[in-house]
């Protein structure tokens, strides 16, 4: 083993050792990140297979090649608003011996409120007794949503990936979903606030080439360049 060689394996492994400490990592839709991740990592390090390299990737985390697509846009970065098992409870406020609550009967009109102040939103719920309460509420939303002053949220979902790997995320990501844009804060989740590491990561000198793409299986982005691993250059 070469000087080369030897780099190589110590960086995958230095990547390994991040991906099994990062809980941001978990099952995704078809896939668990986690996993991906370190297939990825040793795919493009230390296999180097002469075809398309993420066809090798999407074998070790059986998954079907084009399905590599729905592994890419549900990493794609957005703001999703916090969801729950519950069933959405009527927040119509009442009076309840005297004092101010929410009605909290089962929510049957569900839709979205925003937040104008930063463009976030979560699902508001009302019962069959509050259809007032819900009409008027989502006239509210309705009329502030067409005046277009609400600002675009930050994204708080995805961009895992990029923590992961220098490529040209953006036009893959952009391939994958429909109308994505890339967000205000940037693609890479160690840059948002809300999901930043506390340990700063720092390029790995190893860059490693992609395989030529095939018409549904990724590849290359268009415009994009080598597949690069991020490590924590220590």
């Amino acid at each position: 083993m070469n000087g080369d060689e030897l780099s190589r394996v110590l960086n995958v492994h230095k990547v390994m050792a991040r991906a099994y400490a990062d809980d941001r990592l978990h099952r995704v839709g078809i896939c668990d990140m986690r996993s991906f991740v370190i297939a990825a990592a040793w795919v493009f390090t230390i296999e180097r297979p002469r075809e398309n390299y993420w066809v090798r990737v999407a074998e070790l985390v059986r998954i079907r090649p084009e399905s590599l697509w729905l592994v890419f846009s549900d990493d794609a970065p957005r703001f999703q608003p916090p969801q729950s098992a519950q069933p959405r409870e009527c927040e119509a406020a009442v009076l309840k011996r005297g004092k101010e609550g929410v009605c909290g009967r089962r929510g049957t009109h569900s839709f979205r409120v925003t937040d104008p102040s930063d463009g976030t939103w979560r699902t508001a719920a009302y019962c069959t007794r509050h259809e007032a309460e819900a009409k008027t509420a989502f006239a509210a939303e309705q009329q502030m949503r067409r005046s277009r002053i609400i600002p675009e949220p930050d994204a708080n979902t995805g961009g895992l990936l990029p923590c992961y790997f220098r490529w040209d995320w953006e036009s893959c990501y952009a391939q994958a979903v429909r109308g994505w844009k890339p967000p205000r804060l940037g693609i890479r989740a160690d840059d948002w606030p809300v999901m930043a590491r506390a340990v700063p990561v720092r390029p790995a000198r190893l860059t490693l080439v992609a395989g030529a793409g095939e018409d549904v299986v990724p590849g290359r982005p268009e415009g994009a360049g080598p597949l690069t691993v991020v490590g924590d250059g220590r």
